[in-house]
C-alpha cells in the first residue's frame, strides 16, 4: 500500500538503518496503513521499471518507467518519465509465465482470466528481471501507452456482464 510511493522510503542493512524501518513499519501499521517491503535493487535507478498491463489475461501494452537521476521512484509524481516498449520474446514469455500463475492460484476466479492486471518487473543485481508486484487493484493502468487499452478493458467488462 504505497500508491505514488507514498510512505515509500529506503534503508541501510545494518543496526540503525534496521531500527529506522522498524519505527517507519510501526508507525505506518499504527496509523492503519498496510506495508510492504522488498528488497532495494538498485538498478532501478538506472533501468527503471518494466510493467505489462494486461485484460482478460492478455498483455495488452508494456512501458518502462524511468525516474529522475538520483531517485528510484518509478512515478510520474515525482517526475519520473515512461514510454511506452516492445516487449523482447523473453520479457513476454515471463509476464505470461506470472499471469498464468496468477490465473492458477487467484481465489474465486474458477479459471476465468483476470479481468486486468499489471505486472511490474525490475532488474536484480545480476541485470535478471525479477518480479517485484502483481497489482491486481490497481489505478494506474497506463492508457496512454495502449490506445487500444481502454476497449479492451470495456471488452472484457462486457464478456462479464453477457
Amino acid at each position: 500500500v504505497g500508491a505514488c510511493a507514498v510512505g515509500t522510503l529506503r534503508f541501510n542493512l545494518d543496526t540503525q538503518g534496521l531500527d529506522a524501518a522498524q519505527a517507519h513499519a510501526r508507525a505506518l501499521l499504527d496509523a492503519g496503513e498496510g506495508v510492504m517491503v522488498q528488497p532495494y535493487l538498485s538498478r532501478v535507478e538506472t533501468k527503471g521499471e518494466l510493467s505489462a498491463i494486461c485484460f482478460d489475461g492478455r498483455i495488452s501494452h508494456a512501458l518502462q518507467k524511468i525516474p529522475l537521476p538520483g531517485d528510484y521512484r518509478v512515478q510520474d509524481d515525482h517526475g519520473a518519465s515512461d514510454y511506452p516498449v516492445d516487449l523482447e520474446p523473453a520479457q513476454r514469455a515471463l509476464f505470461e509465465r506470472v499471469l498464468d500463475v496468477a490465473h492458477r492460484v487467484a481465489p474465486g476466479l474458477g479459471g476465468a482470466p483476470l479481468l486486468y492486471a499489471r505486472i511490474d518487473l525490475m532488474w536484480d543485481e545480476a541485470d535478471e528481471l525479477c518480479v517485484t508486484e502483481l497489482e491486481l487493484v490497481e489505478p494506474s493502468l497506463f492508457f496512454r501507452h495502449g490506445p487500444d487499452a481502454p476497449r479492451l478493458l470495456v471488452d472484457a467488462l462486457l464478456r462479464r456482464i453477457a
